[in-house]
């Protein structure tokens, strides 16, 4: 014997509707949306890396869009996070090497602040447009970053 197929109007036995899921598991509307991704990006800011990794783990599952722009930020951050901090090591050792007597600065030392600099502006200017573009609810590719989360 077969279990009777369900009328138009009923839902499958193994199917919730989508109002009565938990609402971690609903789908989201657009204005969820557009806070999560927002958050993934503007919350970068802050956290650096957290952020985005939080939105991911938290909002990801529930919408491809926001999943997207979560791993962006994540990739963002830690590409950032690395490339300073091997900088910073780059300098120190260019410091310590630097003999104290001369005077003055090294043009290659000068030069290593100036990219410090540049780094350090990339890294508050990019996910500022980024929050921008995601709260338009349009993509975005940051210029440099690592694909390290998938």
């Amino acid at each position: 014997m077969t279990a009777p197929a369900p009328q138009p109007d009923e839902t499958p036995p193994d199917e919730t509707p989508p109002d009565e899921l938990p609402p971690a598991e609903r789908p989201m509307d657009g204005t969820e949306t557009t806070l999560w991704v927002v958050a993934a990006h503007a919350g970068a800011l802050v956290l650096s890396f957290v952020a985005p990794l939080l939105v991911m783990l938290i909002g990801g599952p529930r919408s491809t869009f926001v999943r997207r722009h979560a791993i962006e930020s994540l990739n963002f951050q830690i590409t950032m996070l690395s490339i300073t901090i091997g900088w910073l090591l780059l300098l120190m050792g260019m410091v310590a090497a630097t003999d104290p007597r001369e005077g003055e600065l090294p043009p290659l030392l000068v030069l290593g602040f100036g990219v410090f600099a540049v780094l350090i502006a990339a890294m508050y200017v990019l996910p500022i447009v980024a929050t921008i573009r995601a709260g338009q609810g349009r993509d975005f590719r940051y210029p440099i970053a690592v694909p390290i989360v998938r």
